[in-house]
Protein backbone atom coordinates (compact mmCIF):
# COMPACT_ATOMS: atom_id res chain seq x y z
CA UNK A 1 0.00 0.00 0.00
CA UNK A 2 2.93 2.64 1.07
CA UNK A 3 4.57 1.44 -2.23
CA UNK A 4 1.79 2.80 -4.13
CA UNK A 5 1.54 5.97 -2.29
CA UNK A 6 5.04 6.80 -2.88
CA UNK A 7 5.49 5.60 -6.71
CA UNK A 8 3.42 8.90 -8.29
CA UNK A 9 4.93 11.46 -5.60
CA UNK A 10 8.40 9.74 -7.25
CA UNK A 11 7.42 9.96 -10.58
CA UNK A 12 6.31 13.98 -10.10
CA UNK A 13 9.48 14.32 -8.69
CA UNK A 14 11.25 12.88 -11.37
CA UNK A 15 9.18 15.14 -13.45
CA UNK A 16 10.03 18.19 -11.80
CA UNK A 17 13.92 17.74 -12.17
CA UNK A 18 13.13 16.85 -15.71
CA UNK A 19 12.19 20.30 -16.58
CA UNK A 20 14.17 22.31 -14.14
CA UNK A 21 16.95 21.10 -16.36
CA UNK A 22 15.19 21.54 -19.59
CA UNK A 23 14.84 25.13 -18.09
CA UNK A 24 18.73 25.23 -17.32
CA UNK A 25 19.68 24.24 -20.84
CA UNK A 26 17.14 27.21 -22.38
CA UNK A 27 19.17 29.27 -19.86
CA UNK A 28 21.96 28.61 -21.20
CA UNK A 29 21.16 28.60 -24.55
CA UNK A 30 19.83 32.11 -24.10
CA UNK A 31 22.49 33.32 -22.49
CA UNK A 32 24.92 31.63 -25.03
CA UNK A 33 22.48 33.62 -28.24
CA UNK A 34 22.81 36.72 -26.07
CA UNK A 35 26.21 36.87 -26.15
CA UNK A 36 27.11 35.51 -29.50
CA UNK A 37 24.49 38.38 -30.56
CA UNK A 38 26.67 40.91 -29.15
CA UNK A 39 29.85 39.62 -30.25
CA UNK A 40 28.55 39.52 -33.86
CA UNK A 41 27.49 43.29 -32.92
CA UNK A 42 30.67 44.21 -31.61
CA UNK A 43 32.69 42.42 -34.84
CA UNK A 44 29.87 44.48 -37.19
CA UNK A 45 30.44 48.02 -34.93
CA UNK A 46 34.25 46.99 -35.12
CA UNK A 47 33.85 46.96 -39.49
CA UNK A 48 32.01 49.91 -39.86
CA UNK A 49 34.70 51.66 -38.53
CA UNK A 50 37.33 49.87 -40.41
CA UNK A 51 35.72 51.16 -43.54
CA UNK A 52 34.92 54.80 -42.14
CA UNK A 53 38.14 55.32 -41.53
CA UNK A 54 39.53 53.41 -44.97
CA UNK A 55 37.41 56.04 -46.38
CA UNK A 56 38.42 59.21 -44.19
CA UNK A 57 42.25 57.67 -45.08
CA UNK A 58 41.49 58.33 -48.89
CA UNK A 59 39.44 61.10 -48.94
CA UNK A 60 42.99 62.68 -46.91
CA UNK A 61 45.04 61.72 -49.14
CA UNK A 62 42.97 62.72 -52.45
CA UNK A 63 42.84 66.44 -50.89
CA UNK A 64 46.95 66.03 -50.10
CA UNK A 65 47.33 65.26 -53.76
CA UNK A 66 44.52 68.12 -55.19
CA UNK A 67 46.79 70.46 -53.50
CA UNK A 68 50.39 69.01 -54.63
CA UNK A 69 48.73 69.48 -58.27
CA UNK A 70 47.22 72.78 -58.07
CA UNK A 71 49.77 74.36 -55.86
CA UNK A 72 52.77 72.28 -57.49
CA UNK A 73 52.56 71.33 -61.34
CA UNK A 74 49.80 73.44 -61.90
CA UNK A 75 51.52 76.96 -60.95
CA UNK A 76 54.87 75.43 -62.59
CA UNK A 77 53.17 74.89 -65.49
CA UNK A 78 51.36 78.40 -65.19
CA UNK A 79 54.92 79.58 -65.02
CA UNK A 80 55.73 78.39 -68.36
CA UNK A 81 52.90 79.49 -69.89
CA UNK A 82 54.23 82.95 -68.91
CA UNK A 83 57.38 82.39 -70.33
CA UNK A 84 56.25 81.25 -73.35
CA UNK A 85 54.36 84.12 -74.12
CA UNK A 86 56.67 86.50 -73.56
CA UNK A 87 58.79 84.63 -75.98
CA UNK A 88 55.91 85.02 -78.49
CA UNK A 89 55.39 88.52 -77.97
CA UNK A 90 58.98 89.24 -78.65
CA UNK A 91 58.88 86.67 -82.12
CA UNK A 92 56.48 84.80 -83.61
CA UNK A 93 57.85 81.15 -83.78
CA UNK A 94 55.64 78.10 -84.76
CA UNK A 95 57.18 75.84 -82.31
CA UNK A 96 56.53 78.53 -79.37
CA UNK A 97 53.01 78.15 -81.02
CA UNK A 98 52.60 74.81 -80.03
CA UNK A 99 54.68 74.85 -76.63
CA UNK A 100 51.62 77.52 -75.49
CA UNK A 101 48.84 75.52 -77.04
CA UNK A 102 50.50 72.16 -75.24
CA UNK A 103 51.19 73.91 -71.82
CA UNK A 104 47.82 75.43 -71.90
CA UNK A 105 46.32 71.94 -72.35
CA UNK A 106 48.67 70.58 -69.80
CA UNK A 107 47.31 73.24 -67.47
CA UNK A 108 43.61 71.86 -67.88
CA UNK A 109 44.60 68.40 -67.44
CA UNK A 110 46.38 69.20 -64.33
CA UNK A 111 42.99 71.41 -63.13
CA UNK A 112 40.67 68.54 -64.08
CA UNK A 113 42.40 65.69 -62.17
CA UNK A 114 43.25 68.41 -59.03
CA UNK A 115 39.10 68.95 -58.98
CA UNK A 116 38.02 65.38 -59.36
CA UNK A 117 39.95 64.24 -56.14
CA UNK A 118 38.99 67.02 -54.19
CA UNK A 119 37.27 70.10 -55.49
CA UNK A 120 39.00 73.06 -53.41
CA UNK A 121 35.44 74.60 -53.61
CA UNK A 122 34.37 72.04 -50.65
CA UNK A 123 36.57 73.11 -48.21
CA UNK A 124 36.82 76.69 -49.09
CA UNK A 125 33.60 77.70 -49.45
CA UNK A 126 31.20 74.90 -48.67
CA UNK A 127 29.04 71.68 -49.95
CA UNK A 128 26.31 74.15 -52.11
CA UNK A 129 28.88 76.01 -54.25
CA UNK A 130 30.65 72.70 -54.53
CA UNK A 131 27.17 71.03 -55.62
CA UNK A 132 26.85 74.12 -58.29
CA UNK A 133 29.87 73.86 -59.22
CA UNK A 134 30.06 69.93 -59.86
CA UNK A 135 26.97 70.21 -61.67
CA UNK A 136 27.95 72.99 -64.40
CA UNK A 137 30.89 70.90 -65.22
CA UNK A 138 29.12 67.56 -65.59
CA UNK A 139 26.36 69.76 -67.76
CA UNK A 140 29.16 71.11 -69.79
CA UNK A 141 31.04 67.96 -70.52
CA UNK A 142 28.29 65.47 -70.99
CA UNK A 143 25.55 67.80 -72.44
CA UNK A 144 22.64 66.36 -69.40
CA UNK A 145 20.87 69.13 -67.65
CA UNK A 146 20.89 68.97 -63.89
CA UNK A 147 17.87 71.17 -62.03
CA UNK A 148 19.56 71.90 -58.55
CA UNK A 149 17.10 72.38 -55.95
CA UNK A 150 18.39 73.70 -52.91
CA UNK A 151 17.47 74.48 -48.94
CA UNK A 152 20.06 74.28 -46.91
CA UNK A 153 21.39 77.82 -45.43
CA UNK A 154 24.15 76.66 -43.67
CA UNK A 155 27.63 74.72 -43.37
CA UNK A 156 27.53 71.21 -42.19
CA UNK A 157 30.31 69.14 -40.81
CA UNK A 158 32.72 68.30 -43.74
CA UNK A 159 32.61 64.79 -43.42
CA UNK A 160 28.71 65.13 -44.03
CA UNK A 161 29.21 67.52 -46.57
CA UNK A 162 31.70 65.16 -48.15
CA UNK A 163 29.37 62.53 -48.00
CA UNK A 164 27.07 64.34 -50.19
CA UNK A 165 29.05 65.18 -52.53
CA UNK A 166 30.58 62.12 -53.14
CA UNK A 167 27.13 60.08 -53.12
CA UNK A 168 25.64 63.14 -56.30
CA UNK A 169 28.30 62.87 -57.82
CA UNK A 170 28.32 59.03 -58.48
CA UNK A 171 24.68 59.17 -58.84
CA UNK A 172 25.31 61.49 -61.53
CA UNK A 173 28.13 59.11 -62.84
CA UNK A 174 25.24 56.73 -63.43
CA UNK A 175 22.69 58.72 -64.71
CA UNK A 176 25.85 59.46 -67.51
CA UNK A 177 26.46 55.72 -67.94
CA UNK A 178 22.86 53.72 -67.67
CA UNK A 179 19.85 56.41 -67.57
CA UNK A 180 20.00 57.24 -71.07
CA UNK A 181 18.34 60.84 -70.45
CA UNK A 182 19.12 64.41 -71.15
CA UNK A 183 18.11 65.87 -67.84
CA UNK A 184 18.52 64.74 -63.95
CA UNK A 185 17.48 66.61 -60.39
CA UNK A 186 19.08 66.77 -57.62
CA UNK A 187 17.59 68.29 -54.43
CA UNK A 188 18.87 69.00 -50.81
CA UNK A 189 16.83 69.84 -48.56
CA UNK A 190 17.06 70.43 -44.76
CA UNK A 191 14.22 69.08 -42.59
CA UNK A 192 13.63 69.16 -38.26
CA UNK A 193 16.77 66.83 -37.89
CA UNK A 194 17.60 65.72 -41.05
CA UNK A 195 19.30 66.32 -44.02
CA UNK A 196 17.52 64.74 -47.31
CA UNK A 197 19.35 64.94 -50.46
CA UNK A 198 17.24 62.98 -53.85
CA UNK A 199 19.07 62.44 -57.21
CA UNK A 200 16.31 61.68 -59.81
CA UNK A 201 16.11 60.95 -63.51
CA UNK A 202 13.51 59.49 -66.36
CA UNK A 203 15.59 57.23 -67.68
CA UNK A 204 15.84 53.22 -68.61
CA UNK A 205 15.72 52.48 -65.09
CA UNK A 206 16.41 48.86 -63.65
CA UNK A 207 14.62 45.91 -61.82
CA UNK A 208 15.76 45.85 -58.31
CA UNK A 209 14.95 42.39 -57.81
CA UNK A 210 16.60 41.03 -60.06
CA UNK A 211 19.60 42.86 -60.59
CA UNK A 212 22.56 43.16 -58.31
CA UNK A 213 23.69 46.54 -57.03
CA UNK A 214 26.61 47.23 -58.71
CA UNK A 215 30.03 49.33 -57.36
CA UNK A 216 28.71 52.66 -57.62
CA UNK A 217 25.60 51.94 -55.67
CA UNK A 218 27.28 49.86 -53.04
CA UNK A 219 29.92 52.62 -52.44
CA UNK A 220 27.30 55.31 -52.20
CA UNK A 221 25.44 52.44 -49.08
CA UNK A 222 28.60 52.59 -47.67
CA UNK A 223 29.54 56.21 -47.39
CA UNK A 224 25.97 56.49 -46.26
CA UNK A 225 26.53 54.69 -43.39
CA UNK A 226 29.97 56.30 -42.24
CA UNK A 227 27.48 58.93 -41.42
CA UNK A 228 24.60 57.44 -39.81
CA UNK A 229 23.11 58.20 -42.56
CA UNK A 230 20.75 55.15 -44.85
CA UNK A 231 20.46 54.99 -48.57
CA UNK A 232 17.04 54.33 -50.23
CA UNK A 233 16.97 53.10 -54.01
CA UNK A 234 13.70 53.32 -56.10
CA UNK A 235 13.59 52.37 -59.82
CA UNK A 236 11.82 50.19 -62.52
CA UNK A 237 12.39 49.43 -66.17
CA UNK A 238 11.42 52.61 -68.67
CA UNK A 239 10.47 54.37 -65.22
CA UNK A 240 13.66 55.84 -64.00
CA UNK A 241 15.76 55.68 -61.19
CA UNK A 242 15.53 57.52 -57.74
CA UNK A 243 17.99 57.55 -55.38
CA UNK A 244 17.28 59.35 -51.69
CA UNK A 245 20.05 60.22 -49.15
CA UNK A 246 18.68 60.71 -45.29
CA UNK A 247 21.54 62.10 -42.81
CA UNK A 248 20.70 62.43 -39.10
CA UNK A 249 21.35 66.03 -37.78
CA UNK A 250 21.45 66.95 -33.98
Amino acid sequence: MDKEMYRPVNKLADLELALKKSMNQLMDIKVAFAEEMTKRKRIEQELQKIKTNTIHVQEEERKRLSRNLHDGIGQNLYSHLITINRLLSEMDHPLLQLMEKEATELIEEVREISWELRPSVLDDLGLVPAIRSLLARYSEHYMIDVYFECVLNRRLEINIELTIYRIIQEALTNVRKYAEVLAATVTVREMTDTIRVMIEDNGKGFDLENQSLGVGLFSMDERARTVNGELFIHAAPGKGTKIILEIPIF
